[in-house]
């Protein structure tokens, strides 16, 4: 099960923490109850700084994103239970932060597979994405990990991050608003 998906436990941990981030912030890991469960890490740095934000674009789902460039790229991770032999879904909502290179490049791997992806600002303008990736789960967890290759403090912007067997239908990639869709609490995950 992916929790905190859309990123808005922000709004409580920079509350509990007495964070003031009325826009978007910056922080290290020693504030990472404002991500909980997400864990971010990175190679060849630290301390490793994540982002959240509210501004300067709108969010896809609620109140807060996460930029997967805090100066220097970095990566999420959550450890997620799984069924082997399912088939399950990974989609977010892939944005990205108009400033820097108009090309953001990024990852997400599932236990030992890794997936690319990219956001082009000509191509997309600033809309959405709706990436999915389907895998059969091989193991009952999985670390689900979603990070930057994009040098900068701008890059991808991830939200709304969601995990479900295939059983349950996921919305259909378009540039339309995504339609929401029921799934049963044995459909998700």
């Amino acid at each position: 099960m992916i929790v905190n998906g859309d990123f808005e436990g922000a709004s409580k941990g920079l509350s509990t923490l007495g964070v003031n981030c009325p826009d978007w912030c910056a922080l290290d890991m020693s504030r990472g109850a404002v991500i909980a469960p997400w864990v971010a890490t990175a190679v060849g740095y630290s301390p490793v700084l994540f982002e959240v934000d509210r501004t300067p674009w709108q969010s896809s789902s609620g109140s807060w994103s996460m930029d997967l460039c805090a100066n220097l790229p970095y990566a999420i991770n959550q450890k997620v239970s799984l069924v082997p032999g399912q088939e399950y879904a990974l989609s977010f909502m892939l944005g990205q932060n108009a400033c820097g290179t108009p090309v953001k490049t990024g990852y997400v791997t599932v236990g030992d597979k890794t997936y690319n992806f990219y956001y082009s600002q000509a191509e997309f303008g600033n809309s959405w994405r709706n990436m999915t990736y389907v895998f059969v789960a091989d193991e009952t967890a999985k670390y689900v990990t979603i990070g930057s290759n994009t040098a900068g403090s701008c890059g991808p912007v991830v939200d709304n991050v969601q995990l479900r067997s295939t059983s349950c239908p996921l919305p259909v990639v378009a540039s339309a608003p995504l339609e929401k869709k029921k799934c049963s609490a044995s459909n998700m995950l």
